[in-house]
């Protein structure tokens, strides 16, 4: 089978290397596309991704969608499109009874050098995962649009945490991929309105595309204070964090997506305890994949969220393109 593999910064080739055999309680899956996120763009740049560094060949690649190629148990049918949630949850410890299992401690993800040896992604034509891994799509679910099933669980857990948006008004602040994906996913869980944030004008003009209904251009714009609901933070970054803050009324709820860079980020104190703002972090996906494909199937306006295709042999130039806000939202590679 074919394969991209990453060995080191801006190293990838295409390969030829063995096709895996699945084993007890897994299946083989014929991946279709692999979206691009940023930490792939990451990892691309640098050979890793924070402390995770790049030790041997690696496919990079978390957001799947796939048709299942081999399954022993015969579950399910060969051909059979789905999404592949990219947890394997780790096993809970003594002390650790009735943790959510997105939080119990030994997860691995696709795509990822954070285990040894290394997790492989979906930049490569067959994986290799867990039976619970595969969620079966709605019949007429364009593959393409599946891929977006891991960054709509990301939403989908922030608005989780929150309580549900519905009849709420909602900030966005972050208008990248993930800001689009949690745009759809707010208003198509009934939030009354969604409004969205960010410095880059392009990124706004794509958020508009998708429903938001207003738009704050940061470093010109005034986003209000005390005026949502719900807060989704898809930045990660120092001022976001403070007009996060700032933007949710008394009571309020922001919930951070974004990935903070840095490990000194602070939060506001004053203003978080006078308004009595409840804060929390966003650690992936939990059991949020079933759902997500419910909505998948029935908001096509998702599709607006790739801006760009690649085929494998020129997916390199989606991640050096997918590090770019301004000339892209979503880069998704075809199998």
């Amino acid at each position: 089978m074919r394969a991209l593999l990453l060995t080191g910064p801006q190293t990838a080739s295409v390969e030829e290397i063995e096709t895996p055999e699945p084993g007890a309680g897994q299946i083989r899956v014929k991946v279709a596309y692999a979206g691009v996120c940023i930490s792939d763009a990451t990892y691309f740049r640098n050979g890793g991704n924070g402390p995770f560094k790049v030790k041997e060949p690696l496919s990079l690649g978390h957001e799947n969608s796939a048709v299942v190629d081999l399954d022993p148990e015969g579950e399910y049918a060969q051909g059979t499109p789905c999404a592949v949630r990219p947890a394997v949850f780790g096993t809970p410890k003594e002390g650790q009874e009735g943790w959510a299992p997105h939080l119990v401690p030994g997860m691995t993800y696709l795509g990822s050098a954070s285990t040894d040896p290394h997790t492989q992604g979906g930049t490569r034509e067959y994986l290799i995962v867990n039976r619970d891994q595969v969620v079966p799509l709605v019949e007429g679910t364009p593959l393409k649009r599946a891929a977006l099933a891991e960054p709509t669980t990301i939403a989908l857990h922030c608005i989780g945490l929150a309580g549900g948006v519905e009849g709420k008004k909602v900030l966005v602040n972050g208008s990248g991929p993930i800001g689009m994906v949690a745009i759809i996913t707010a208003k198509a869980k009934g939030a009354a309105s969604v409004a969205a944030a960010d410095p880059v004008p392009e990124a706004l003009e794509r958020a508009k595309g998708v429903g938001a209904d207003e738009t704050y251009l940061v470093g010109v714009d005034k986003v209000p204070t005390s005026a949502f609901d719900v807060v989704i933070d898809c930045i990660g970054v120092q001022d976001a964090i403070n007009t996060d803050v700032d933007a949710a009324r008394p009571g309020g709820f922001v919930g951070v997506i974004g990935m903070s860079g840095t490990p000194d980020t602070a939060v506001p104190l004053g203003p978080l305890q006078n308004k009595e703002v409840r804060i929390t972090g966003n650690f992936r996906l939990n059991d949020e994949m079933p759902e997500a494909v419910q909505l998948l199937a029935a908001h096509p306006e998702y599709d607006q969220v790739y801006t760009h295709e690649f085929d494998l042999d020129h997916a390199a130039d989606a991640f050096l393109l997918e590090a770019d806000p301004v000339a892209s939202a979503k880069c998704v590679i075809r199998l």
